[in-house]
C-alpha cells in the first residue's frame, strides 16, 4: 500500500518509517475520487459479508450505476478523476463495472472487509447527496 499525501515533506517523513508515499497536489480530486469508487465496494463487500455470498447480478448493475454517477459526480463538482487508473475505470461500461464488482464480492477478503459495517459507506454517500442535493439517485439507491 502506498499513503497519499499533500506535501513531500510528510512524504520523507513516511519514506522514512518504511511507509511508501506518494504527493497528490490535488487531494480533493483524489478523495473524492476515492469515495466515487469504494463506496459500491465497500457496500458489495458488507452484503456479502452479511449474506456470506457474493451479490446478485442485479445488485451489482445497481453498484455500478453508483459508481458511474459517482465519478461523473466528482467532474460534476469541478474536480478530475485521479489517479488515472481511477479516470480509465470510469468510461468502463456499466456492465463491465458489475461485472467487477460481482466478481470483488466472491472473494474471501472482500467478504471479511464487509466485517466492517455499513457506517463509512452510509456516511460518504450522505456526504455526495448533500454536496449535489439531487443529483445522486443511483447512489441513495444503494445506501445502507
Amino acid at each position: 500500500m502506498v499513503t497519499t499525501v499533500t506535501d513531500a515533506t510528510w512524504a520523507k517523513v513516511f519514506a522514512d518509517a518504511g511507509i511508501p508515499a506518494v504527493v497528490r497536489s490535488d487531494m480533493e480530486s483524489w478523495l473524492r475520487t476515492h469515495a466515487a469508487f469504494a463506496v459500491p465496494v465497500m457496500i458489495a463487500s458488507v452484503t456479502a459479508h452479511t449474506r456470506r455470498a457474493g451479490v446478485s447480478w442485479a445488485e451489482a448493475m445497481s453498484l455500478a450505476r453508483a459508481m458511474a454517477e459517482g465519478s461523473d459526480l466528482v467532474r460534476q463538482l469541478g474536480n478530475t478523476i485521479t489517479p488515472e487508473p481511477m479516470a480509465t475505470l470510469s468510461r468502463l461500461p456499466t456492465p463491465v463495472l458489475a461485472t467487477l464488482l460481482w466478481t470483488l464480492s466472491r472473494l474471501e477478503a472482500m467478504r471479511k472487509a464487509g466485517a466492517a459495517g455499513p457506517g463509512e459507506p452510509r456516511a460518504l454517500i450522505d456526504a455526495m447527496a448533500a454536496a449535489a442535493p439531487g443529483r445522486t439517485p443511483a447512489l441513495l439507491a444503494i445506501r445502507p
